[in-house]
């Protein structure tokens, strides 16, 4: 994938999404028991998930899965941007942050309508 498409699929899933992927503990999870995904969660294959990946890093789980290493890891700098927004950010900043990590990483962004 490209870095422009896999900032067009993350911010599309985020948006229709509206709220973040977490647990009952509130804490953020590649897929969530509600079946919310985040930001790096949308990314990963269902045939490569594994539960054995949550509270990784993204950039770890990327790094020590071939498949995963081979489809993003020329991207993991705007994937962990994505995901940091994801977990760190509320949602109604949601828009501010992906207008400044697609300036930063020279993605077209446009805003939500």
């Amino acid at each position: 994938m490209t870095t422009q498409e896999i900032f067009d699929k993350v911010i599309t899933h985020l948006r229709e999404q509206k709220s973040k992927a977490v647990n009952h503990e509130n804490k953020c999870m590649y897929r969530a028991p509600n079946n919310k995904k985040c930001a790096f969660g949308v990314l990963i294959p269902d045939e490569i998930y594994s539960i054995d990946m949550e509270g990784k890093k993204s950039y770890t789980v990327i790094e020590n899965n071939k498949p995963l290493n081979d489809i993003y890891g020329k991207n993991i700098d705007i994937i962990q941007n994505l995901q940091n927004i994801h977990d760190t950010c509320s949602v109604d900043a949601w828009e501010r942050n992906f207008e400044l990590t697609a300036r930063i990483h020279r993605v077209n962004y446009t805003p939500q309508s």
